[in-house]
C-alpha cells in the first residue's frame, strides 16, 4: 500500500515537472515569436500574397510527390545526393 502511495507521488511529481517545462518553453517560443515579428524586415510582411505563384493544392502536391520519390528512392542516393536534400 506504501508502495502505490509512493507511486502516484512519484507520478503527480513528474507531471508537475513535465508541465513546468513545457510552460516555459511556450513563453519562450511566445516571446521569441513577438520578438520576431517586431524586428522583421523592411519590405516583409505577414499577409497572405495577393496573387501567389503556387496555389494551396499544387504545393500540396508537388509535396506529396517529392516526399513520395524520397521515400521510394533515399536508399539509393549517395551520402552527397541525400545530404543536399536535407
Amino acid at each position: 500500500m506504501q508502495e502505490l502511495s509512493t507511486r502516484k507521488s512519484l507520478l503527480m511529481i513528474e507531471r508537475t515537472a513535465i508541465l513546468f517545462v513545457f510552460s516555459m518553453f511556450s513563453a519562450l517560443a511566445t516571446a521569441q515569436l513577438e520578438n520576431q515579428l517586431s524586428t522583421s524586415q523592411s519590405g516583409y510582411s505577414l499577409e497572405t500574397l495577393a496573387e501567389p505563384i503556387f496555389g494551396s493544392a499544387e504545393v500540396v502536391v508537388e509535396t506529396m510527390k517529392l516526399n513520395n520519390w524520397l521515400n521510394a528512392n533515399y536508399e539509393t542516393l549517395e551520402p552527397d545526393q541525400f545530404k543536399g536534400l536535407r
